[in-house]
């Protein structure tokens, strides 16, 4: 009786997450991929027609989809090693003891400060072809102004940059607090 009491609480306990997850979660997977097999039109609002997997033989016919799938590959193969090495190397860094080390820390905590909207934003500006921050630093160079985010060659490579930058501050916070639970006796050990 004691089991099957307590297997009841438990359930019970559990529902608000389970009815947050359904709703949250699986009813829009589902209304996503039900809607997916209708055709919709913006000028015939509310008529829908029922057109069945045709969306999706359309959408892996078009050669822009694959292109585009193949840049969010490429995009993840090098921001995910890259924002954890960085942190890393940033973790390491505010490992250290010595001083002023308070301020760089500071340094490196203040991307997780900036909201993403508003770090679009600033990195917009300063990377502006006509006005912004970096072309007017490569210009004191003497090196032309670049398109960073106009060019296609330039612009996968910004967004890479930039995520790196919002990113690695983010995972350095779990790094370094994995190297902040190391005894001091094994850095001594491995000195030795």
């Amino acid at each position: 009786m004691t089991y099957r009491r307590s297997s009841w609480i438990a359930y019970l306990l559990l529902s608000p997450a389970l009815v947050c997850l359904a709703v949250f979660r699986l009813w829009p997977i589902a209304t996503t991929l039900l809607g997916s097999l209708y055709s919709q039109s913006i000028m015939q609002a509310g008529k829908d027609v029922f057109v069945g997997l045709n969306n999706y033989t359309l959408l892996f016919r078009d050669p822009i989809f694959w292109q585009s799938l193949w840049v969010t590959i490429k995009l993840n193969l090098v921001i995910n090693p890259l924002q954890v090495f960085i942190a890393l190397l940033l973790a390491i860094m505010a490992n250290q003891r010595f001083r002023g080390i308070g301020f760089y820390r500071l340094l490196f905590f203040i991307p997780l400060g900036v909201s993403v909207p508003i770090a679009s934003i600033l990195w917009r500006i300063m990377l502006d072809p006509n006005s912004g921050l970096a072309n007017s630093l490569i210009n004191l160079l003497g090196i032309p102004s670049q398109p960073f985010l106009i060019n296609k060659d330039q612009a996968l490579w910004c967004i890479v940059a930039i995520a790196t930058w919002k990113g690695a501050s983010f995972w350095m916070i779990f790094l370094w607090a994995g190297l902040q639970d190391i005894p001091r006796q094994l850095y001594e050990a491995a000195r030795i």
